[in-house]
């Protein structure tokens, strides 16, 4: 394992998630990588080519995992997921879906269903669903 990989996978650990825009790396929660600050320095170049360079062919489904809950009594709206993905795509460097519609497509082909309101079953952003617990 290379210097960047293993600090890659410390901070992540940890519970921290790397992002990359431009040449600038960004450790959150900070207190992940104060550890290993100097050694993140160092190896900066290193490690945002890795970040760079890792596969988003599942990327959709990453996102499912970190970012939503599947409860069949909940529904979330197209416009809300869509960009909550884009967002997420973006803070790691990959590519988003060209369109609302190409993220349609790929919920649907993950098996996703939508309702004619554009609301997917069964389907919820994690902070709205926590949102929705809080209220009740």
């Amino acid at each position: 394992m290379t210097p960047a990989q293993e600090l890659v996978t410390f901070i992540e650990s940890r519970g921290g998630v790397l992002t990359v825009e431009g040449n600038k790396l960004f450790v959150d929660p900070e207190e992940a990588g104060l550890p290993v600050l100097e050694s993140l320095r160092i190896y900066r170049p290193d490690i945002i080519a890795l970040i760079k360079s890792r596969p988003a062919d599942d990327a959709l489904g990453l996102w499912l995992l970190d970012r939503c809950v599947f409860d069949d009594r909940c529904a979330g709206g197209t416009g809300g997921l869509y960009l909550d993905f884009a967002r997420w795509c973006a803070s790691r460097g990959w590519p988003a879906p060209a369109s609302r519609l190409a993220f349609v497509k790929a919920l649907q082909a993950d098996g996703f269903t939508m309702t004619p309101a554009e609301l997917w079953h069964g389907l919820i952003l994690r902070e709205d669903m926590n949102a929705i617990l809080e209220d009740a």
